[in-house]
């Protein structure tokens, strides 16, 4: 494209030098076009649906686009940001007005070790999701927090049966100590100097980040995991 743009100023020159230039019109200014940021923003606005949420129901046209648009989908992915407050509620009101159409299964932001857990400790509704998270201080994150445990409580408790309905699809941020202890339950003796190597470490990490609520001291982001692949090995 810049050679041919070349080759085309070249050319007008020449033929510039070999004509008589036309006399000069007025053209109006041109506007320059929408920033990509601009239509993305033109773009979003057209799309804006109200939801209205009176303490305990959603309702309007946004919440009918969610409710109708999940029911001929197979998933449903729900993004949010940590600590807004209506963001479980939300997921929980529409996961059980998906559950008629067939959806069984809260897909959630811990390990599937962990998952596992909160699954049996949700069967006993809120007061058992406590339970477990008094036993495993501080408990998965965010599932110590009222509205995030009755999210999966209200999802557990939806969906009958033996099977898990809660699936843990990502990392552990608060849980290493359980994780550990789950380890220790089944790990071979050619193990056992290794995890108690690493045992020690999450420990430590553990009470820095309590006396300094630091999340950055939580193992998961400050320990060696040299002293994991230890234990693998």
């Amino acid at each position: 494209r810049t050679l041919l743009a070349g080759a085309g100023v070249l050319g007008a020159a020449s033929a510039a030098n070999a004509q008589p230039s036309p006399p000069p019109t007025s053209q109006p200014p041109q506007a320059p076009p929408p920033s990509i940021q601009q239509r993305l923003i033109d773009r979003a606005t057209q799309n804006v649906h109200a939801i209205n949420f009176d303490g305990h129901a959603f309702s309007g046209p946004g919440w009918d686009l969610l409710v109708n648009e999940g029911r001929a989908s197979e998933f449903v992915l729900f993004g949010e940001e940590h600590g807004i407050h209506e963001a479980p509620i939300l997921a929980k009101q529409l996961f059980l007005a998906l559950r008629p159409a067939g959806f069984d299964t809260l897909g959630i932001e811990i390990s599937p070790p962990i998952a596992e857990d909160l699954d049996h400790a949700a069967r006993t509704g809120v007061d058992g999701i406590a339970q477990f998270c008094r036993q495993h201080p501080p408990g998965p994150a965010f599932y110590f927090w009222q509205s995030e445990a009755e999210l999966i409580a209200a999802a557990r408790a939806a969906v009958p049966g033996r099977r898990d309905a809660l699936w843990g699809i990502d990392y552990e941020v608060t849980s290493d100590r359980r994780l550990i202890e789950r380890l220790k339950a089944k790990a071979p003796s050619s193990a056992r100097a290794a995890l108690s190597a690493l045992d020690q470490a999450s420990q430590r990490a553990l009470d820095t980040w309590a006396s300094s609520h630091d999340p950055a001291a939580l193992f998961t982001f400050s320990g060696d995991p040299t002293l994991v692949r230890a234990v693998r090995t």
